[in-house]
């Protein structure tokens, strides 16, 4: 990553990191619905199954993909504070987060569509308390470090889920 953005330093291009985060316990839910949906195994009965076998695997090693704090600590050494973008997927879609992301990354406003749902896999599954907690208890690290260390992302606030299940 520092070389590219070396070459880019060379060629007076200004480089930025986005970092877009989820809720993570919703993330890691979302993930297997959308691999079910995929299989075409979207029902309660496969959901339940997958989220518990999630639930093992993550008490025996962590996802990278939900290391948010991981992702942060290598950012951080390769780019400035000014050029980090923090963001929370739960304020993306909202008109004026995506006016603020414009003008952070100097770049020009275009009104999107934010009726339009890609790659939405909605669900009536009921997903257990006792799944939840599991899932929970593995991502309150993540939670609670940037609960503490970016307030002003407000993540008590949006991610209800992790909130409930994060919280000691």
């Amino acid at each position: 990553m520092r070389w590219i953005q070396g070459e880019f330093k060379q060629r007076n291009i200004r480089t930025c990191s986005v970092f877009i985060m989820r809720d993570p316990v919703e993330r890691l839910l979302s993930q297997q619905r959308m691999q079910l949906r995929k299989k075409g195994k979207l029902n309660p009965k496969d959901e339940l199954h997958a989220f518990t076998k999630l639930a093992d695997k993550l008490e025996e090693s962590k996802s990278l993909r939900s290391d948010y704090l991981g992702t942060l600590k290598s950012l951080e050494t390769v780019f400035p504070p000014e050029n980090i973008s923090l963001m929370l997927f739960e304020e993306l879609f909202q008109p004026e987060c995506h006016e603020r992301f414009c003008k952070q990354l100097n770049i020009p406003f275009y009104p999107l569509q934010w009726s339009k749902r890609v790659n939405a896999s909605p669900t009536k599954t009921t997903v257990p308390d006792s799944i939840l907690a599991r899932i929970g208890k593995t991502q309150a690290e993540v939670y609670q470090t940037l609960r503490r260390d970016q307030p002003q992302l407000e993540v008590e606030r949006h991610w209800s889920t992790a909130s409930t299940w994060c919280s000691p």
